[in-house]
């Protein structure tokens, strides 16, 4: 442990007779305690006096005492809820976009902003060195927002001549970009900061108010804020600013947490007598720490004065104020897709910067891997499938065309009803049976579409039949398989893990959109009632599976592997199993690896 001037001297850090190198750990000692209990008022005690009486030499000491402030400062902050920037703007800058763009969260963000993960959802995304900007949001940011862009391209200006030291003229820029955008708020955050470079202190005050205002929950216009206000020699008020830093940011700078433990060591506390003495009670354990009671009982009001007035104002917060749009600005043409030519519904921006109707983007992807438009290679955007709709383009939709996008929803809402209608679609392969592993490896595009359709729509079934004889497509009799997993590789093939369920009959077919659907009834195997008849079965069934299991014990056991890999291992015997619909799923599975041609299959 460091030791200060104080105690080489021999006198003490609280300005008694004596090292009390000794007390000061029991104090640390007691300060861990007491935040292990989680309270956080004797805490912020011992720790304020620590921080307070201990010398800068003593670093180790003075380093635990910040942290234990901070700790107990944390113990007290609220959770003030989540504000996030409005769907027009950037979702780093609250300002309006410029160069923007779509990240595979469907956020958007400035291309001057661009960081690794979304501050709006935290997804990281790998970082293109050169990303394309969104065209579509693009084009009508510059639609709607042509005098919001010039007020950034202003403060773009201002921040140049700002960091050449030019602050006169970078005033002025800012000064220009507000009269542009009064509603932005790092352009009072900026003029704020050259306020303060230029000693205008009641100024940046001012601004950095306002920037809070327009953005309540950024910690960077509270900085301002307190920064201004220690100028000012208003030091309780910029402890309570810096304390709403801390409340609104979980994580907040190196810099605001020194600037906090600055204020607590340089502030002339006074006295105030209405504490309640149960915060101070662990003060008469230690003589030299009640000596300072005084300081700790004035920062606790402070700390409780600031969390009482965040809250009283987190309670009256908005939402972020919405961008103007101009009613003769707004064009349905704008938001039509390019390949169906009717307006979006769940629009993905893909990387080169083109935007399409998620299903229209499939359907392109079940043929090829490039961009409709300008024919950019997209195989890694396909082999990521976790794309969201552009939330741009989806709240242009509800914001401008409310009715529109009703309608363009019922007639989606229609299509999948259909999808999920009495016909059933069916995947023409091979023989499948009830509760046995089927797995596909589906790579032509008619599939792709059949089973993409098939999860989308939740109903995660499909028909399996063998190929029919003459002119049928497929077989009369096929069993349904569920999707339990899929795969997909990077070029869009895919590999199913499905299993069997129940037997049906085709009635009627016909083709949907290359593959083939029909209507179908569901094969049921007549019960038994008789207990005779039962006894029979019973016995016809023990001596079957005996055979069965004998029959596949003889195989070599290479074969008994390959068997069990494809189609898993043989099941047990089921109770009541002449009750079943389908009856003993270890006879399907049976059937399944006895070497018959499919006819006979199919037959049986």
């Amino acid at each position: 442990m460091s030791v200060c001037r104080c105690c080489k001297s021999g006198r003490s850090r609280s300005g008694t007779d004596g090292p009390d190198i000794e007390y000061h750990d029991k104090l640390l000692s007691e300060l861990e305690k007491v935040l292990e209990e989680g309270s956080w008022e004797e805490g912020f005690s011992i720790a304020l006096y620590l921080l307070r009486s201990t010398c800068r030499e003593s670093l180790v000491e003075r380093r635990k005492a910040e942290k234990g402030i901070l700790l107990c400062l944390r113990m007290r902050a609220i959770d003030p809820g989540t504000t996030l920037a409005d769907a027009w703007t950037c979702s780093e800058c609250w300002s309006v976009l410029q160069e923007p763009i779509t990240l595979k969260c469907g956020h958007s963000v400035c291309k001057g902003c661009l960081t690794p993960s979304c501050s709006k959802c935290g997804l990281y995304s790998a970082r293109d060195p050169h990303p394309n900007l969104n065209v579509l949001v693009n084009d009508m940011a510059h639609k709607y927002w042509d005098s919001e862009l010039k007020a950034v391209e202003l403060k773009n200006e201002g921040n140049k001549k700002f960091k050449r030291g030019n602050l006169h003229e970078a005033l002025e820029a800012y000064s220009e970009a507000c009269k542009l955008n009064p509603n932005d708020a790092s352009l009072h955050n900026n003029r704020s900061n050259a306020y303060f470079k230029i000693n205008e202190y009641e100024a940046a005050l001012k601004d950095a108010e306002t920037a809070i205002k327009l953005r309540p929950n950024w910690t960077k216009a509270y900085y301002r804020k307190s920064v201004a206000l220690r100028r000012l020699n208003r030091d309780e008020d910029a402890f309570k600013t810096l304390y709403q830093c801390l409340i609104l940011d979980k994580d907040p700078s190196v810099l605001i947490q020194n600037e906090i433990c600055s204020l607590l060591t340089q502030m002339n506390l006074t006295f105030r007598e209405d504490l309640d003495e149960k915060t101070l009670k662990i003060l008469e354990i230690y003589p030299a720490l009640k000596a300072k009671q005084k300081e700790s009982r004035e920062v606790i009001h402070l700390i409780k004065d600031a969390t009482n007035s965040i809250e009283k104002f987190l309670r009256t917060m908005t939402s972020p104020k919405r961008l103007p749009v101009d009613s003769k600005q707004i064009d349905a043409s704008d938001y039509e897709c390019p390949l169906c030519f009717r307006l979006f519904w769940e629009p993905v921006t893909t990387p080169c910067g083109h935007t399409f109707c998620r299903s229209c983007l499939d359907r392109t992807f079940d043929h090829t891997p490039l961009c409709a438009l300008c024919k950019f290679d997209l195989a890694d955007f396909l082999a990521s499938r976790n794309v969201a709709p552009c939330e741009f383009i989806v709240q242009s939709l509800r914001r401008l065309l409310p009715d529109a996008y009703d309608e363009r929803k019922r007639l989606h809402d229609e299509e999948t009803r259909d999808l999920i209608g009495k016909e059933t679609p069916i995947f023409v392969c091979t023989m499948s049976f009830p509760s046995v592993p089927c797995p596909l490896h589906v790579y032509e595009p008619r599939y792709r579409l059949m089973i993409r359709r098939c999860m989308e729509t939740g109903t995660r079934e499909f028909g399996m039949c063998p190929p029919g004889t003459g002119s049928e497509l497929f077989a009369d009799y096929g069993t349904m398989l569920e999707v339990k997993s899929i795969k997909y590789f990077p070029d869009g093939r895919s590999v199913v893990g499905a299993v069997g369920g129940r037997r049906f009959h085709v009635l009627s077919r016909r083709s949907r959109d290359g593959y083939n659907v029909a209507n179908i009834e569901f094969l049921v195997d007549d019960t038994v009632a008789d207990e005779e008849e039962v006894q029979e079965i019973q016995e016809l069934h023990d001596v079957t599976h005996k055979l069965t299991c004998d029959w596949f014990k003889s195989m070599k056991s290479q074969l008994q592997e390959e068997i069990e890999s494809h189609f898993g291992p043989m099941p047990e015997k089921e109770q009541n199993y002449w009750k079943m619909s389908s009856g003993p799923s270890w006879m399907w599975w049976a059937l399944a690896i006895l070497p018959l041609d499919q006819n006979t299959q199919v037959w049986i």
